[in-house]
């Protein structure tokens, strides 16, 4: 099996697409599941969706993300991006690769299948946008899901084990854009200007003491990483912009610190005498794994290195939407590499690819 699924992810990795464009991903897709035994249908543009039907009168579905990343790729192997300034830095293209292993053993054993199962392959993940477009075709309605899956690599969790919690998992995210405007004037005579730079500096370090005042108990991130302002050293800025992220993992946090910027901005505003725009970018909402299907997971992977996280993680996944249809889990696949998501550099241990098809089907046939 891990034979296969290699050269899948390699063929996969050569090809990298971002958002819904794609069109050498998805074509390499279907080829390789021409000869599956399911019914399939398109959805959210080039993604698409397998349904293996047992006769059963619940369905199972299980979600791979296939987008890229708009980064150019320094990983160094031979199998490399060959579409300049996109790359497969977040395990996507391994992640096709195990769904394909799990619906080749599908196709193989749909005789016996204790229910039916949806395998979705879903665009524009990285956008948080693909699930929404799935969900909104109806497909698991129509396909009667009671549960959905998905995994994804891990660089920090150890090669060979496959980790996940109940509940929170993964954060809800939002962008911060803070933009403050005062009026210039020459430095030497600051008093006839207000500085909005003044302005924002002080902004983002009230803020960031409002972060670690948070019960630290309650998992939670504010960080700023842009500030844009002024033309000229001598001259006061009439306009300053700051951006950001915050994640949390209830809605009610989530809404606190909001407020909570929106006082601070308050604040600052006046007193510089300034005016401000604070807008926030919502992003993937939390992650949230369904406990009774957690408890299944440690039964159906017992034989397996599976270990239950400490804590929840502040990245991301729009796969947080299909918990709009029916209870979800995700699960972490180790690499044990080190090397994080999203980097020019990141590589994969395709020993690892094994390990996740075996918990794919592991908890398929469970």
């Amino acid at each position: 099996m891990l034979n296969e699924i290699i050269r899948r992810r390699r063929a996969l990795h050569s090809i990298p697409e971002t958002g819904f464009d794609l069109v050498e991903t998805s074509d390499f897709l279907k080829r390789e599941i021409s000869a599956w035994d399911c019914e399939a249908e398109s959805v959210a543009q080039t993604g698409f969706a397998c349904f293996f039907d047992a006769g059963k009168d619940e369905t199972y579905a299980f979600r791979s993300d296939m987008d890229a990343l708009n980064i150019s790729e320094a990983s160094g192997v031979d199998f490399c991006s060959t579409n300049p300034g996109k790359m497969h830095a977040c395990g996507h293209d391994g992640h096709m690769a195990m769904m394909l292993a799990l619906g080749d053993w599908a196709s193989a054993h749909k005789g016996e299948l204790n229910r039916n199962l949806l395998l979705i392959f879903q665009p524009a993940e990285e956008q948080a946008l693909g699930a929404v477009e799935v969900i909104k075709s109806g497909v698991l309605e129509r396909r009667r899901v009671s549960r959905v899956y998905a995994l994804h690599v891990d660089p920090w969790t150890p090669l060979g084990t496959v980790t996940s919690r109940p509940g929170p998992m993964m954060a809800r995210t939002s962008e911060v854009y803070m933009t403050f405007h005062g009026k210039s004037s020459h430095a030497a005579m600051a008093e006839k200007g207000i500085d909005a730079l003044a302005a924002i500096c002080e902004f983002i370090c009230a803020a960031l003491e409002m972060e670690k005042g948070i019960d630290a108990d309650i998992p939670r991130l504010l960080k700023f990483g842009t500030i844009n302002s002024g033309t000229a050293v001598n001259v006061i800025s009439d306009k300053a912009v700051a951006t950001g992220t915050m994640r949390a993992f209830s809605d009610e946090v989530y809404e606190n610190m909001k407020k909570r910027l929106y006082e601070i901005a308050d604040g600052v505003a006046r007193k510089y005498g300034a005016t401000y725009e604070l807008e926030f970018a919502s992003g993937a909402c939390a992650v949230i794994n369904d406990e009774k299907l957690f408890k299944q997971a440690q039964s159906a992977l017992r034989d397996m290195d599976f270990k239950t996280m400490e804590k929840p993680v502040m990245i991301a996944e729009d796969f947080a939407l299909y918990a709009q249809i029916a209870p979800i889990m995700m699960i972490f696949v180790g690499l044990g590499s080190g090397i994080p998501l999203h980097s020019p550099n990141f590589v994969m241990d395709e020993r690892a690819l094994e390990c996740g098809a075996r918990a794919l089907i592991k908890l398929a046939e469970a």
